[in-house]
């Protein structure tokens, strides 16, 4: 279905392989949203707030998420054994859109795919009726092929 137009429903496709997307990447473990935050750090330093207004009117190829999923999505990123990011301790008892993040060595190797997401042991997550494990057999996305793997 997500390789299909189908004519009553023509968002049904693009939809679902959006969603499809927040699958763990085989290159590196995380989700779209979860890479695209990495990358908007590896531009330099941002509040939660600035990173998503950035995210839904320039980079998210279908938005769909709200501020306090977003806000779950950060701080679910913020559980693994070894830190993505850092918030500045200036702004750490800010409101939430003021943090600042500042991305870590170990985001960077996540994000150039030297290191897995899922090895670091986040917390687990579902994405539709799929459990992501860390350090388990998952489905994954693998963007080349535009498909889910198990690997």
């Amino acid at each position: 279905m997500a390789r299909t137009t189908l004519a009553p429903l023509p968002d049904l496709a693009p939809a679902l392989r959006r969603h499809l997307r927040e699958l763990p990447s085989v290159q590196n473990g995380l989700g779209l949203t979860e890479e695209l935050i990495l990358e908007m750090l590896a531009e330099g330093s941002r509040t939660i707030g600035q990173m998503f207004h950035g995210l839904m009117s320039e980079r998210e190829p279908l938005p769909w998420l709200g501020d306090v999923m977003f806000l779950h999505i950060v701080e679910t990123m913020r559980r693994g054994s070894e830190q993505v990011f850092e918030i500045s301790p200036e702004t750490a008892a800010e409101p939430w859109p003021r943090r600042a993040l500042t991305i870590t060595e170990t985001g960077r190797k996540v994000l150039r795919g030297e290191q897995d997401w899922l090895a670091l042991t986040p917390q687990d997550r579902w994405v539709g009726g799929i459990r992501i494990r860390p350090n388990a057999p998952a489905w994954r996305w693998d963007d080349d092929k535009a498909e889910a793997v198990l690997r």
